[in-house]
């Protein structure tokens, strides 16, 4: 039994634009994306090899696109902010979250032509930095899962724990749930990150 091909960053890049447009054509892939259409070709087989597509198809497996997206994409194409550089916006100084994350430092894909300077991380593609004009939504998309690969959201804790069986402190109104029950409303979420809650909730 032949070894199956491991994805490629690319792959991800085709896989969220047929996430967006399930009837693309492979011309269409090359057109939005900058590839060949033999790239495109060997994105979709190797994307119905990992499941992420389902078999002898280009229709997009959400459920699994989704988990491997929150719990695999940093894990198999990390992203670490390196020097300062001139280039395209991402992470959270990408268009979804811009406006809703506060933070130091923007981070860019390295570009000459880039309308920022911020600390430079690595394009899943490197034809990625013609997205904004040739897919806008693929540009947006992947800015969100740089969001992901850089860590911003995984290296904070989600909450303090003194011992394994703690119930934390409310983050509201502070009460030890330990000792006490709140009224406190726990279905809130950070409005920054409504973004990816977005995303998320498109491919459900």
């Amino acid at each position: 039994m032949p070894a199956l091909e491991p994805l490629k960053p690319i792959d991800v890049v085709v896989a969220l634009r047929l996430a967006e447009a399930p009837e693309a054509k492979y011309e269409q892939l090359r057109d939005h994306l900058g590839v060949s259409s033999s790239w495109a070709h060997a994105a979709v087989r190797r994307l119905q090899a990992a499941g992420l597509l389902r078999p002898a198809s280009r229709t997009v497996n959400r459920l699994a696109l989704r988990e491997f997206l929150e719990h695999g994409l940093r894990y198999a194409f990390p992203a670490q902010p390196g020097a300062e550089a001139r280039g395209i916006p991402t992470a959270h100084s990408g268009p979804p979250l811009a406006a809703h994350v506060v933070a130091e430092d923007s981070i860019v894909w390295p570009s000459a032509a880039g309308p920022s300077v911020g600390r430079a991380i690595a394009p899943l593609d490197d034809r990625a930095t013609e997205l904004p004009q040739r897919c806008p939504i693929v540009y947006e998309n992947l800015t969100l899962e740089d969001a992901l690969r850089e860590q911003i959201l995984l290296a904070v804790p989600i909450k303090s724990l003194c011992r394994y069986d703690c119930k934390g402190l409310c983050p509201t109104c502070g009460v030890n749930r330990n000792q006490q029950l709140c009224d406190c409303d726990q279905t809130r979420t950070d409005p920054r990150w409504a973004a990816l809650g977005e995303l998320k909730n498109k491919w459900q």
